[in-house]
Order: C-alpha cells, then sequence, then structure tokens
C-alpha cells in the first residue's frame, strides 16, 4: 500500500495571493505563473519535489511588482549605499538557458567575463534578460495583497475618477504606443492601472488587473477583440512580463487576420474604394505594425524571437514624411520604428561563423550598424523642428542607441564564437586574426560600444527636466541599466587588467543618471527607481575596487587625451585588447 501523498505546497508568491501554482515547464526554476509575470519564485532557491506538484486555488496572474523580499536590495549597507545581494542558486537550477548557438561552444573554457563584477550569475548572452532579473530583485514588496473582491473599475473608482485616470493616460502615454486606445472595460481597467501611479499606487486595480488578465492566459480564445490586443500592447510595455503578454497580443492578431490588414488597404486603394472601410483596415494595420514593433523590442537582448514580422507591403504603407501634427507624428513614429526593429534584428540574428570566414560577419553586422546610423540622422531633427511630441522624437533616439549597444554586444560575442572551442589561454594576439582589409574589427567594436553606451545615457539626461520622463516604458529604464553596466564594466576590466584609470564624466555620468531616475519615479517599485537602484549598486563596487587599485599601486593614467574618450594609444594596445577580448568572450557572453 501507498503512504499518504504529501500534501501540495505553492510557492511563496502563489500563496501570498492564494492562487494556483502550477509547474508546468519543468526545464524553468519558476512556477508557470511567476514565469508569466517575471516575478521572483521561491522555487529558484527551493524547487518543489517532483512528488509535490504545487496547485491552490482558483487561476491568477499577477502582471504587478516581484514580490520576493528575500532577494530584495533595498536594504543598505553601513556605507549607506544600495546594494544587491548575490542569489545562491542551487545545484542543477539556472535563471535562463543560453540556446544552442553552436554545439561547438559548449566546451569553451569558463573565466572571468566582462560582467563579473557582479556578485550574481547571469547568463550576459542575454544582456537584456540579466539586467531585467537585478531590476526584479530591485523590487520591495511591503504590503500585503487586498483583500477587496472587486468585479469591475466601478467598484474600485468613481466614474470621474475614471475620466480623469483616462485623461491623463492619453496625453502622458498615448504617443508612446501610437494609437488612440478604445474605449471598453477592459482596456480603462488597464489604462486607470497604469495612470494612477500619477496619484497614488492602488493595489486594488492591480489585483483586479491580474485577475481579468488571468482569464485570457487560460482561455485567450474568448478574449480576442482590438481593445483586448491595444490593452495587452500597454500592460506590456509598462506591467508584468511584456515578452509574454506581447506573445499572446501577436497571437490574437493573427487569428484575426491583423497581418493581413495592409494588403486589404493596398486593394482598396487600387480599386478606388476610399471611405469607412479604408480607414478600418488603416487603423487594424497600424495596430498591426505597432504590435511587430513592441514584440521586437521586447525581445531584443534575449534568446526570445518574435514571432510577428514587419512585411515590405506593412512599411510601405507609411511612407517617410515630415510631420505637421500628432496625427502624423503617431504615423511616422511607427515608420520609423519599424525600420530601427528591422536594422536591429538583422545584427541581432547574424549567426556565428569560423574565424575564417569573419569578414561575413563584419559585413551583416557593420550593415546593421549603417542603417541605425542613417535613421538617427533622420530622428535627430524631429525634436528641434516640430511643435508636438518633441519629447518622443527626442527618445527615439534613446531607443536607437539602446538597439545599436545591442548590436554590437552581439558582435563582440560573435568575434569569440569565430573560434569555437579553440583554447585562447596562450594565443596573446589571437584577435588580431580577425582583421577585415588589414583593420582589427574588435577594436572599432569595442569603441563604438562604449560611445553608444554613454551617449544613451547622456541623450536620456538631456530630458532630465521633461515631465513626461516618468512615463517610459519598462524596457527603456532596462536599456539604461544596461549601459551603465557596459560603462561600469569596460572601466573595472581596465583598471582590472591593465592598470589604466580611464578619467572622464564616467562615474558623474552614471550619478546624475541615477540621480534623475530617483527625481522621476512614480512610486518605490516604478522601474526608474529599480534602474537607479541597480546602477547605484554597480557604481559603488566600482568606486570601491578602484579606491583598492589607487591605495595598492600607482596606477597608469596614460598621456593626455578628452574627457569621456578612451586614451588613444590604448586602441593601439594589441595586448590590452586580446586581454579584455579573450577573456570576457571565452564564458560564451561578451
Amino acid at each position: 500500500m501507498q503512504g499518504k501523498r504529501s500534501k501540495a505546497v505553492a510557492c511563496a508568491s502563489c500563496r501570498r495571493s492564494k492562487t494556483r501554482c502550477e509547474v508546468l515547464n519543468p526545464a524553468s526554476a519558476r512556477c508557470h505563473r511567476c514565469q508569466v509575470l517575471g516575478v521572483s519564485c521561491s522555487y529558484e532557491v527551493n524547487p518543489p519535489s517532483p512528488a509535490e506538484p504545487a496547485t491552490t486555488a482558483a487561476p491568477s496572474v499577477s502582471t504587478g511588482s516581484p514580490v520576493s523580499s528575500s532577494s530584495s536590495p533595498d536594504s543598505s549597507s553601513s556605507s549607506g549605499q544600495t546594494s544587491l545581494p548575490p542569489v545562491n542558486t542551487p545545484s542543477g537550477v539556472s535563471y535562463w538557458t543560453s540556446p544552442p548557438l553552436a554545439a561547438r561552444l559548449e566546451t569553451v573554457p569558463r573565466a572571468r567575463h566582462l560582467w563579473g563584477f557582479i556578485p550574481q550569475p547571469l547568463d550576459w548572452s542575454a544582456p537584456t534578460v540579466a539586467v531585467q532579473t537585478l531590476l526584479q530583485q530591485a523590487a520591495v514588496n511591503d504590503s500585503p495583497p487586498p483583500l477587496a473582491n472587486d468585479q469591475s473599475l466601478h467598484d474600485v473608482l468613481a466614474p470621474a475618477e475614471i475620466e480623469h485616470l483616462i485623461s491623463i493616460f492619453l496625453t502622458s502615454y498615448t504617443p508612446w504606443i501610437n494609437f488612440i486606445p478604445l474605449r471598453g472595460p477592459f482596456i480603462d481597467l488597464v489604462c486607470c492601472c497604469i495612470a494612477i501611479r500619477h496619484i497614488s499606487p492602488s493595489p486594488r486595480l492591480v489585483k483586479l488587473t491580474e485577475e481579468k488578465v488571468a482569464r485570457m492566459v487560460f482561455n485567450p480564445l474568448m478574449f480576442e477583440s482590438m481593445e483586448t490586443i491595444q490593452a495587452l500592447i500597454i500592460l506590456s510595455l509598462w506591467q508584468g512580463d511584456g515578452k509574454v503578454l506581447i506573445s499572446m497580443a501577436v497571437s490574437m492578431a493573427v487569428n484575426m487576420q491583423l497581418n493581413e490588414s495592409s494588403k486589404h488597404v493596398a486593394r482598396l486603394k487600387v480599386d478606388g474604394h476610399f471611405g469607412p472601410e479604408l480607414d478600418e483596415h488603416m487603423d487594424r494595420a497600424r495596430l498591426w505594425i505597432m504590435l511587430a514593433n513592441v514584440e521586437t523590442l521586447l525581445c531584443a537582448g534575449s534568446h526570445r524571437k518574435p514571432t510577428s514580422i514587419r512585411s515590405e507591403i506593412d512599411l510601405a504603407l507609411i511612407p517617410y514624411f515630415t510631420p505637421s501634427n500628432p496625427s502624423e507624428g503617431r504615423d511616422i513614429r511607427i515608420r520609423l520604428l519599424a525600420e530601427v526593429f528591422n536594422a536591429t534584428s538583422q545584427g541581432l540574428n547574424v549567426q556565428p561563423v569560423e574565424h575564417t570566414e569573419i569578414e561575413k560577419v563584419h559585413t551583416e553586422i557593420n550593415s546593421s550598424l549603417q542603417d541605425l546610423s542613417g535613421l538617427l540622422r533622420v530622428v535627430l531633427p524631429l525634436s528641434v523642428i516640430s511643435d508636438h511630441d518633441r519629447f518622443h522624437y527626442h527618445m527615439l533616439q534613446c531607443i536607437i542607441f539602446g538597439c545599436r549597444q545591442l548590436v554590437l554586444h552581439r558582435a563582440l560575442f560573435l568575434m569569440r564564437c569565430a573560434f569555437g572551442d579553440r583554447d585562447l589561454s596562450e594565443v596573446t594576439l589571437w584577435f588580431l586574426e580577425l582583421k577585415v582589409h588589414g583593420i582589427s574589427i574588435g577594436r572599432d567594436w569595442g569603441l563604438d560600444a562604449v560611445r553608444t553606451a554613454e551617449a544613451l545615457l547622456t541623450t536620456f539626461l538631456h530630458c532630465d527636466r521633461s515631465t513626461f520622463l516618468g512615463t517610459c516604458p519598462d524596457i527603456v529604464f532596462a536599456s539604461l541599466a544596461f549601459a551603465g553596466s557596459l560603462v561600469i564594466a569596460m572601466r573595472i576590466f581596465i583598471q582590472d587588467k591593465m592598470g589604466v584609470d580611464l578619467r572622464g564624466p564616467g562615474e558623474k555620468l552614471l550619478e546624475r543618471t541615477a540621480e534623475v531616475l530617483e527625481r522621476i519615479t512614480l512610486d518605490e517599485n516604478h522601474s526608474a527607481m529599480r534602474c537607479a537602484k541597480v546602477i547605484k549598486m554597480m557604481l559603488k563596487i566600482w568606486i570601491e575596487q578602484k579606491a583598492g587599485t589607487e591605495t595598492s599601486s600607482t596606477v597608469n593614467t596614460g598621456p593626455g587625451f578628452a574627457m569621456g574618450d578612451f586614451p588613444g594609444y590604448l586602441f593601439n594596445d594589441d595586448d590590452f585588447w586580446s586581454n579584455l577580448l579573450g577573456s570576457t568572450m571565452s564564458t560564451g557572453m561578451p
């Protein structure tokens, strides 16, 4: 006779929310609910026994902030600085699984990598995911879940309050999504849930939104509509696990044939049919392109491939022009974003090759970078010459810089991949073999990566007085955190390996970024505040390491060089680049 089956145990997050807890993906370290929402899960530290599948009450999906307090870095050290404690990962459990880019890379020896200064094992071959993990751990959760059993938005807010919040959303967030939201029970709830952060956090609205999304996760076919797709786009940008939510929206859109709308528009124009039918299909086509744009934005820098595709017909739908009003501005931003993400995808999709074929990689990466540079030229004047949405035209520059640093990250990764499992520890000048037309591509890409990261932070700070800065999508703050990590990682590594102090505004730039992020934050769990905490944590490590180096030895600052730039001699130092690229790439991550 078999023993009594042990009682099912849910993870800490699901127990706290009294929701169903299931492990549907054995390869994941988190339960299904926590994985869908991108929140911390106690199973990451204490995985459930295979004989005890966790399951509890009615299903619910949280779109709110991470709730794990055990990994929260909100506590301060004795020095008053915020730090993120390392997470003890149990044997056999990893946060993220790298894709099999090439089977031969499995035997690449492990060594200290560029982001080794962060005291936590993260997969930096997917930089966006790595940074988002740090941002999730920077969340705080001091309040218990609300006990109210609200069924609709009107159970929480009065009609006048709803209209006020909708007005805030339309003013502050519509230029980001580039469409005017429809009105309906679900999308009104979503818009109010985002906009109320400007007044006071509302756990009741968050809980109600979670419950509505939960029903869609388990039965999406019942909720397919233009309203639902728009609402999921909004949620994916400002709340919850964006990649999962946007994937659900894409599936709905394909089922509704939104991806065919541009073809319908082309046929109607050829046939001379202009009127309500054409306007309807134009709106559907715009929504499809924007949906594809958002999915690419959220998947870039992860190991997840977008399922939506922007066709040539989609791009031809909106020609290039200089916008003269907000409506035209929405259209041109949709078109420019589509071009930006096509160029980004081109660079991120370049595959590993042998070192003898590195010219092919160089050509494809540089083609992507040149396309992004050309688009930056188009975008730069818009924030100056336009009399509308100037802030959002300016933020297009930040998005381009963010995409560019991801492509350069991919380029450096491919450099190491080109040598497969070859042991380069004894080959001092291995990277000199990677030349195109006699020029070392590592120097160009390395310098470009640092300059791009600093340009992103500087461009962001140019808007530090804008009232819209706190409305940036969560992924923009993740991009800023990655830029900060790149700036610090390069300086720490150079100081550690070469004894060179890269003087310049790097430290002040990051301090200023953290200050602005703290000032614009809407609540303690806002992505801006989390980003500030992560940057301050990295700054603390950098300052401590720099202080230790200065007291232990005389640091070589090299000959004179411009503030903020690398010394010219350093970029002609083959030993430096061999040391840098050899050590950073040997982990399978740049």
